[in-house]
């Protein structure tokens, strides 16, 4: 059990740090190849595009065949083959192809890795979080350490990267693989996850909990320069926010055994509504950076309750569909929609009024979530 557990972890470990390479610098080699900020929002748009369309394909198609290491190591070798192609192509047509190869081949990635966890844990689900924090780490290890090299040396972070990739193909070839589900029932894995009385509503006020994040992630800088402040106020906001992350995650265990799922979620969504109002009425830099603590229960308080409402309430044959459509909701959806919301305010509101609304529509959220998920989630129980 326990090499199965660092194998699992070690698994999140390699694909979260090639991300944590990757992501955070991936605009601005883009931009040093001579894209305008209106080609990187088109080509970064891909991401949450693929994880909206191809991850819950993807987790239907190996709930029906099985073999979901061989999908796992295959996106790997993809994603290794779409950055290599973006990194060294050379002109614009294998840079674009790069970049679509790389995140249409990673976006099924992350939430089979869920899936196969939750199988592999069985009745001890609520240890994921535990496995889960080594890719938060890496991201954060990775991003800090060779972010820095990209003026001295821009191509490796990308080696850097790949290297971890191919690791990861070679270490998910060795992850157990669980049996296959059958079921009786007519439709697909995504069918049975939005007909169910838990999940449909999960989904819902996980969109919302995207869109939140998804205009942090765009805004927050944008919003920080706004106000006058350098950017040493985002650094410390995002090294204060992935180490509360890190804490709420070491800590899963005991809280859905103390608490349970659902007050894990009512108190991510909480402490979203007052850090996106926070965000909007706070202007000390000190203060700002510090609000952003509170990510360690918008995301992995929130996050943690979600995967465990999924492990215990899910259909057996669709929790594959069920984690996908999870991830597709709060980490493509809801990105797209925060996309989409920027371009309609960012230039026609001051920021800190669109931070103000969006804690609206997490209250909105919440109240939906005590209206529909709760008494969802209580009919069901045991």
């Amino acid at each position: 059990m326990r090499s199965r557990n660092a194998l699992l972890a070690l698994s999140f470990f390699l694909y979260f740090g090639a991300g944590g390479v990757v992501m955070p610098i991936l605009p601005l080699i883009l931009k040093d190849k001579g894209a305008t900020g209106t080609d990187i929002g088109f080509v970064t748009a891909a991401f949450p595009i693929a994880i909206l369309l191809f991850a819950p394909l993807a987790a239907g198609q190996v709930e029906r065949r099985g073999h979901v290491r061989r999908v796992l190591a295959a996106g790997g070798l993809l994603s290794l083959a779409g950055l290599l192609l973006f990194a060294f192509g050379g002109s614009w047509i294998p840079l674009i192809l790069g970049v679509v190869l790389f995140a249409f081949a990673r976006a099924p990635l992350p939430p089979l890795l869920d899936w196969l966890t939750l199988r592999a844990l069985g009745a001890d689900s609520d240890r994921y979080g535990m496995i889960r924090l080594w890719g938060s780490f890496a991201f954060l290890l990775t991003a800090w350490v060779f972010g820095r090299t990209l003026k001295a040396s821009p191509d490796l972070p990308i080696l850097i990267g790949a290297a971890l990739l191919a690791a990861f193909v070679l270490v998910v070839l060795f992850l157990p693989e669980p049996p296959r589900m059958t079921s009786t029932r007519r439709g697909g894995g995504n069918r049975a996850v939005v007909a169910h009385g838990v999940m449909w509503p999960l989904l819902v006020v996980a969109l919302a909990m995207g869109l939140a994040d998804g205009v942090y992630d765009v805004g927050f800088g944008l919003h920080v320069l706004e106000l006058g402040h350098d950017g040493g106020v985002v650094a410390d906001a995002v090294a204060l926010g992935v180490a509360s992350e890190l804490l709420v995650l070491a800590l899963a265990p005991s809280l859905l055994r103390r608490f349970g799922a659902m007050p894990l979620v009512f108190v991510g969504m909480g402490a979203g509504v007052i850090r996106w109002a926070l965000i909007g009425l706070v202007t000390d830099p000190a203060s700002l950076a510090f609000v952003q603590a509170l990510h360690g229960l918008t995301f992995a308080a929130f996050w943690t309750g979600a995967v465990s409402l999924i492990a215990h309430h899910a259909p057996l044959h669709a929790l594959g569909s069920a984690q996908a459509l999870l991830t597709a909701s709060m980490g493509g959806l809801g990105p797209l929609a925060a996309s989409a919301s920027m371009a309609l305010f960012a230039d026609r509101l001051p920021l800190a009024t669109v931070f103000l609304a969006l804690s609206l529509v997490v209250a909105g959220a919440t109240v939906y979530c005590g209206l529909r998920l709760l008494p969802a989630v209580r009919a069901v129980q045991p």
